[in-house]
């Protein structure tokens, strides 16, 4: 999987999460503007578990949260500046944007 997202994404950091959630971020059309005002999706990935076998990985924190999205297909979601590779136990939930706004 770390073959295929460095073929498809060569100069984006990659990051293999093996406890993941997609936050699928709801609210006003005034609130998700920025986002979708910017080419992306009101859709971010939370995750509290790295995988440590890559150097680059292991100064994460262990709860840490993405950017926004701009695609997910084949186990990649990818950020502007990243691609998660989702392996592992993982779900999909939905939240107000006011509450992902409690992340940051």
């Amino acid at each position: 999987m770390l073959a295929m997202a460095t073929y498809r994404f060569p100069n984006k950091k990659h990051i293999t999460l093996k406890h993941w959630m997609i936050i699928e971020i709801i609210g006003t059309e005034q609130q998700l503007k920025s986002i979708k005002d910017a080419k992306k999706n009101p859709t971010i990935v939370y995750y509290h578990s790295i995988d440590s076998t890559h150097p680059e990985n292991s100064t994460q924190n262990n709860h840490s949260y993405s950017d926004y999205q701009i695609s997910c297909n084949d186990s990649l979601f990818e950020t502007e500046e990243t691609v998660y590779l989702l392996m592992g136990k993982g779900f999909r939930k939905t939240a107000s944007a006011s509450l992902v706004s409690l992340l940051k």
